[in-house]
């Protein structure tokens, strides 16, 4: 029994129905029924009853349930603990964007990020993505002040 199972199987619970479920965890159906039987196969139990209608929790699914949640809060609840006393309890932000407009119009309001919240790490998965957060601080003495008001960038 995993993390990822379990946030599977509460999503399941959820939606009462393994497309919908398998959109918000990002899985195909086979892969979420899949995750669900080797769960299923693991605690020796039937978790959902399924038909045409949908899927709903049996009894020991009902049970599973709050021993899920709760150990998904523990999960992060020991992730949080770990960062704090590593010195790595940073802010992070994950952008998707066009090359083009990271490199034009995103720099300086990531340099203004950047200088509100020292202590965040960012990482990028493109060498171009590198280079634009790279060279934020450089933009921001270039570009008029972006006002952050009203804006939906947020941190996670």
């Amino acid at each position: 029994m995993n993390p990822r199972q379990l946030k599977t199987f509460l999503a399941v619970i959820r939606h009462e129905n393994l497309t919908r479920a398998a959109a918000e965890v990002n899985l195909a159906q086979s892969s979420l029924s899949d995750q669900i039987q080797a769960l299923e196969e693991e605690l020796g139990a039937e978790l959902f009853l399924r038909s045409r209608q949908g899927v709903i929790p049996t009894p020991a699914g009902a049970v599973l349930k709050a021993y899920a949640e709760e150990i998904l809060a523990l999960n992060d609840e020991a992730k949080a603990a770990v960062s704090a006393a590593a010195g790595s309890a940073g802010q992070s932000i994950t952008l998707g964007t066009l090359e083009t407009i990271a490199s034009g119009r995103l720099a300086p309001w990531l340099s203004l990020f950047r200088k509100e919240n020292q202590t965040s790490a960012s990482s990028s998965r493109s060498p171009a993505a590198a280079n634009c957060l790279h060279n934020c601080s450089k933009a921001r003495s270039t570009s008029p002040s972006p006002s952050i008001a009203g804006s939906r960038m947020s941190a996670s």
